[in-house]
């Protein structure tokens, strides 16, 4: 994500706009210092108060690229945008997955 590349209203403070697709599949939404969320194909980026110093462009587009070499895929990769955005607070992001691995480690509680 890039701080630089993302669109900036002047005095604008919006929690979230409305979402808007692009011809790639790509959902993007102005996501302001109220925090808001941006879904897309199933995926939820949850981005609490407090962690975006301005209104910022979040995107969210399905990778069609292969899987890194070592890892199995659970689900469709993501990218995020803009690159190098760097949140303030933790951010949560949920995903379906495509296919439970039996031999994937999940964390016990």
């Amino acid at each position: 994500m890039d701080a630089a590349s993302g669109a900036e209203e002047a005095g604008h403070d919006s929690a979230v706009s409305t979402p808007g697709y692009d011809a790639q599949g790509t959902s993007s939404q102005t996501v302001g210092t109220s925090g808001g969320t941006v879904s897309a194909q199933g995926v939820v980026l949850t981005i609490p108060a407090g962690a975006l110093a301005k209104d910022t462009v979040i995107s969210i587009t399905e990778d069609p690229g292969p899987v890194p070499l070592g890892y199995t895929a659970l689900s469709s990769l993501y990218s995020f945008g803009p690159q190098g955005t760097v949140f303030l607070k933790p951010v949560t992001v949920r995903f379906p997955l495509k296919s439970a691995d039996p031999s994937a480690p999940f964390p016990s509680t």
